[in-house]
């Protein structure tokens, strides 16, 4: 067997001399290790720090989006729109139409956040 020429425990001292988390630099080891040492182009890996530096400074281009929310979460975040919702309610009902037109004719912080209920409410006091 064809000894390789870089092994894990380089790519580990490595990766922290270039604050790569160890993870990482072994993720790196085992995927250059079964690519037999060569970049994607065909190149073969010839500085090892030059290529983990490459390695981490375009990590960010590979790494996966968040994962959605579990379902628990999502409906914390529905409850928590609908309490928000109703605090906005009370709060706008609470204000005149001239307020409330204000508001809208403003279009501050107010009204992007729920400048649709606003005009919701307007709507119905016509």
């Amino acid at each position: 067997m064809e000894q390789k020429p870089y092994t894990e425990q380089n790519c580990k001292d490595i990766g922290i001399s270039i604050g790569m988390p160890e993870e990482k630099a072994v993720i790196f080891f085992h995927y250059y290790n079964a690519q037999d040492w060569f970049f994607n182009s065909g190149l073969k890996i010839t500085n090892l720090k030059s290529a983990m530096w490459r390695w981490k400074n375009n990590q960010y281009r590979f790494e996966k989006p968040e994962e959605k929310k579990s379902r628990n979460l999502k409906q914390q975040d529905e409850k928590q729109r609908a309490r928000n919702r109703e605090e906005y309610e009370v709060y706008l009902m609470s204000k005149n139409t001239k307020a409330l037109q204000d508001l809208k004719k403003g279009k501050g912080h107010l009204w992007g956040v729920c400048g649709w209920l606003i005009e919701e409410i307007l709507a119905k006091r016509k």
